[in-house]
């Protein structure tokens, strides 16, 4: 399919066009507007060009056999809900001209398994759900750019076993339930930038046996219930700035 357009308008192929399989967006297009391919569940792939700099809230959601898409480097934002479901997507890579991903914008693309940032990224959050359900995910490291991470971002990516911060990180507040429910993972080093780490935020990584914060750590305040019911978790190390521990920080951590 193509069309000469310079925008595809919201709604433009929503629900009426299941049966597109392949896309090819041609290049005098710069935007991709809100549920534009929504549930086209029968198309395989897409190719975004150059020119597209934002792509708009649920553009691809529920695309369930979308299995390879490029976001090119022109992209400064994903919307909201932008690929929720596409539950065949294996593997994406974030282009270091990407500011800002919405909300849910990935969620429970369960078939995804490799997610990349681009070297140089200018992300400054990853947003509330941004990645959760994305069972298959394995590893995860969160560029220096990014100050926040939001509630629920990567809760119940099940398979998540590798989590590492970029050198220089600027992360200052993990949000509640982030991490919840990352069983597979081992160890995790927080960044010494963390000022707070919200409630719930590692609760059910029932594989975490070790905890570090960076030498000279600005952490502040852990959130009710933090780290609660990590039953492997042996060692904790934390600085001497900290102001609040919540109440049921390590609740049920059975090895501490």
């Amino acid at each position: 399919m193509e069309c000469d357009v310079t925008a595809l308008a919201n709604d433009a192929f929503k629900y009426g066009y299941w049966y597109i399989t392949d896309v090819e967006i041609p290049n005098t297009v710069t935007h991709i507007g809100n549920y534009a391919f929504y549930n086209c569940y029968d198309m395989a792939s897409i190719e975004i060009p150059e020119s597209v700099t934002t792509i708009g809230q649920y553009a691809f959601s529920s695309c369930s056999d979308l299995t390879n898409v490029k976001i090119p480097n022109s992209v400064t934002s994903i919307g909201n809900y932008a690929f929720q479901s596409c539950s065949n997507l294996t593997s994406i890579e974030i282009p270091n001209s990407v500011t800002s991903i919405g909300d849910y914008a990935f969620q429970y693309c369960s078939n995804l398994d490799t997610l990349t940032f681009e070297e140089n990224s200018q992300l400054a959050a990853i947003s509330q759900y941004a990645f959760s359900n994305c069972s298959d995910l394995t590893n995860v490291e969160i560029p220096n750019s990014v100050t926040s991470i939001g509630n629920s971002a990567f809760q119940s990516c099940s398979d998540l076993d590798t989590l590492t911060f970029e050198g220089n990180s600027q992360l200052a507040t993990i949000g509640q339930y982030a991490f919840s429910n990352c069983s597979n993972l081992t160890s995790i080093e927080i960044p010494s930038s963390v000022t707070s780490i919200g409630s719930y935020a590692f609760r059910y990584c029932k594989k975490l046996e070790t905890v570090i914060f960076e030498e000279n750590s600005q952490l502040k305040t852990i959130g009710e219930y933090a780290f609660s019911c990590c039953t492997a978790l042996e060692s904790v190390t934390l600085g001497d700035g900290i102001d609040l521990i919540d109440k049921y920080v390590f609740y049920g951590c059975s090895s501490l």
